[in-house]
């Protein structure tokens, strides 16, 4: 094969040019990546130690633990050469080596969390064939496709970059050889390379995340419908909130990296998403898989205290060195009083372990009741609370029936209002564009929304009794944070078509073609649906032993957490950093997009075509406002100040309100819509 490539080097220039910063950045990352290698490099040492966590799910943890390992070493290395160098060359041959480690690990990482989310559904779901299923043969052969899967996409990039000519410039804007930044300084055709790396990108990455969603939703469903015990479900969930974090923050970043369209990107945006999943997060995996899992904890304990910090051995090596060595007579008696108080401790702590086990094999009822006195007095009942009461408005007689009567007309509306909206847009085919594609997905998302609540809502202003059960609030929680993140999302994506139709209406045909928005709304919905996973394995893991009365009128999850007997300061810490980033990200997202979008119909110098491109973004900007300023007041503020405010009368407004105004909003305001709907009602009359 003739090799076109007349570049031979490549210079990487990094995340800036600014000597101060890069300073600061070389410093942050080298704190990253010592304590990616050695939280990482623990996990992996105790998993290998300690016999009690050689099992499957452990097995897979110490794979990931070395993914991360690799994965981390690709890129930092060089990264914080090049922090110290300000701008670094790197030759055609390491350029693509790599690529292809980077691209090998990574998606080696994706299909190993698909692995392990089967692992923890046939373990749950299938706890006696668990061991027949999962054997250690099953367990290497599905680690070894996990590793030979992604060597070979690896290969395939690393080959189809290779094969291209490379003939003017050679800065790439990045810290590392990644795919996108050398595909834009190809001077040959990249078209067949775009295209591969979409298919690759994902049948690699996407498929493994279906597989693992669909393994989570068997679960979840397991434990709410099969599952009675109260404590063998939050037992299975604790085992799988470590998971599904890792998943959360894994494919965010990198589906968003590397499945959105090329002209909707900034170098510097996909530096700092690339930065999130290859440097952050494998370092923030072992602490997440430490601090939520007790097993790993007592081991990495027992490690560090029995082999990492040994008094003989440091005195010892440097013997090694020097071939003999002094000692004071003071550092002699120092080290001979911690050797024996170490292993008189060691001893005595042995001695205990055997009672502990005469305890359990001899007498197992008192053991238990020894064990449970070891724990806080509020950790006894833990099982006591079977349902919820929701409290709603408050409890005279009379004051249920105004809301009751009042939720039941604003339903109603809701239903119609939206249903109608879905079938003009499906029956008229001049609206089958991706505007209104959108459009009827909102719809469609406000009925599944205000259904979640409204029904059980009325119910229980109805009827005496307001009692919901432990798995019907699970589930009416769940569906609340699934359908409320991806209307989020959506009206993110809805804003970002606005930006394409409007600031770039050539390019609109090919950026929003009919499979981008499909991947726009089903993204939507998986980031969604991950959301919701995480938030109800966290809420639902707590221990609720007190108080059943929810002072709301449904499951949400500040009143909730409030009644949990156990700390719940990492469950608040997590819904505000989740939901401060899904707000914060989405709104960014809209605001950008509509900054274009004034900058760019203000240059009109038609009145009337600014005033069409106006027209067709006041009904979204409107719903904007009233989605975000409502879901930010509740969500995006701390615990203790939430609490000064009226919630109730907040939720009603977008839980009831939001989605019963908006078909009139993009009713009224849009003459499309009004004239498809004139048309219907017409050709229906017309007809009879």
């Amino acid at each position: 094969m003739e090799n076109q490539t007349e570049v031979s080097e490549f210079i990487l220039l990094g995340l800036t040019n600014l000597r101060g910063l890069q300073c600061f950045l070389f410093a942050l990352f080298l704190l990253l990546y010592m304590a990616s290698i050695l939280g990482n490099g623990v996990i992996v040492a105790v998993l290998l130690a300690e016999p009690r966590l050689h099992t499957p799910m452990y097995f897979f943890l110490g794979n990931l633990s070395s993914l991360d390992i690799f994965y981390s070493t690709v890129t930092v290395p060089k990264m914080l050469a090049g922090f110290l160098s300000g701008h670094q060359t790197i030759s055609f041959t390491s350029c693509l080596s790599q690529l292809h480690f980077f691209h090998f690990l990574g998606s080696s990482e994706a299909i190993l969390l698909a692995v392990m989310a089967y692992d923890r559904y046939v373990a749950i779901c299938n706890p006696l064939r668990y061991t027949l299923v999962m054997s250690p043969q099953a367990c290497l052969l599905l680690a070894g496709v996990t590793w030979a899967t992604g060597f070979l996409h690896g290969l395939m990039h690393t080959v189809m970059t290779s094969r291209l000519h490379f003939c003017g410039p050679n800065h790439i804007h990045h810290f590392f050889c990644d795919i996108k930044p050398l595909l834009s300084l190809a001077c040959s055709s990249t078209r067949l390379n775009l295209s591969f790396l979409n298919i690759v990108i994902w049948i690699v990455d996407v498929s493994p995340l279906i597989i693992t969603l669909l393994s989570y939703l068997y679960i979840i469903s397991f434990l709410f419908l099969k599952v009675q015990s109260r404590e063998s479900r939050r037992k299975a969930f604790s085992t799988c909130t470590s998971h599904l974090t890792v998943i959360a923050l894994y494919y965010g970043p990198s589906i968003f990296a590397y499945t959105r369209p090329s002209s909707g990107s900034s170098k510097g945006e996909e530096m700092i998403i690339t930065v999130v999943y290859s440097v952050i997060t494998p370092a923030l995996n072992p602490l997440i898989y430490t601090l939520r899992n007790r097993e790993v904890k007592y081991a990495t304990r027992k490690f560090i205290t029995r082999k990492l910090f040994p008094v003989t051995i440091p005195k010892m090596l440097a013997g090694f060195l020097s071939g003999h060595q002094d000692i004071s007579f003071t550092s002699c008696l120092t080290q001979f009083h911690f050797f024996h108080s170490l292993g008189s401790r060691t001893a005595i702590l042995l001695a205990v372990m055997s009672c502990d086990c005469y305890m359990a094999l001899f007498n197992p009822l008192h053991y238990t009741l020894d064990l449970t006195a070891m724990e806080p007095v509020r950790e006894w009942n833990r099982t006591a609370v079977m349902e919820f009461i929701l409290l709603g408005f408050g409890n005279c007689p009379g004051c249920q029936m105004v809301p009751s009567v009042l939720f039941l007309v604003i339903y109603t509306v809701t239903v119609l209002g939206n249903t109608i909206l879905v079938l003009i847009i499906r029956v008229n085919s001049r609206l089958h564009t991706p505007m209104y594609f959108f459009l009827m997905n909102l719809s469609l998302l406000d009925l599944c929304f205000t259904s979640t609540i409204a029904p059980k809502a009325m119910a229980n202003f109805l009827s005496g009794s307001k009692a919901i059960s432990y798995n019907g609030c699970a589930t009416q929680f769940f569906l609340f944070a699934l359908f409320l993140t991806t209307e989020g999302f959506l009206l993110a994506a809805m804003a970002y078509d606005r930006y394409t139709a409007i600031c770039n209406p050539l390019l609109y045909p090919v950026t929003m073609s009919k499979w981008i928005c499909i991947q726009m709304v089903v993204g939507s919905y998986i980031c969604g649906c991950v959301n919701a996973m995480v938030q109800t394995g966290f809420t639902f893991t707590l221990h609720y032993c007190g108080r059943n009365e929810i002072d709301h009128f449904f499951c949400d999850g500040p009143p909730l957490i409030s009644l949990s007997c156990s700390d719940t300061y990492l469950n608040n810490l997590v819904m505000f950093t989740l939901c401060g980033l899904i707000i914060v990200s989405t709104a960014l997202i809209v605001l950008i997009s509509y900054i274009y979008i004034i900058s760019t119909i203000l240059r009109i110098h038609s009145a009337e075509g600014r005033h069409r491109a106006f027209s067709t973004c006041t009904s979204h900007m409107l719903v904007v406002t009233l989605f975000y300023g409502t879901t930010a007041f509740m969500y995006a503020q701390p615990t203790w100040l939430s609490s000064l405010y009226p919630r109730k009368a907040v939720s009603v407004f977008y839980t009831f309100v939001i989605p019963m105004l908006n078909p009139f909003i993009y009713s009224l305001r849009n003459k499309d819509v009004k004239e498809a709907l004139r048309r219907t009602m017409g050709h229906k009359s017309l007809t009879k």
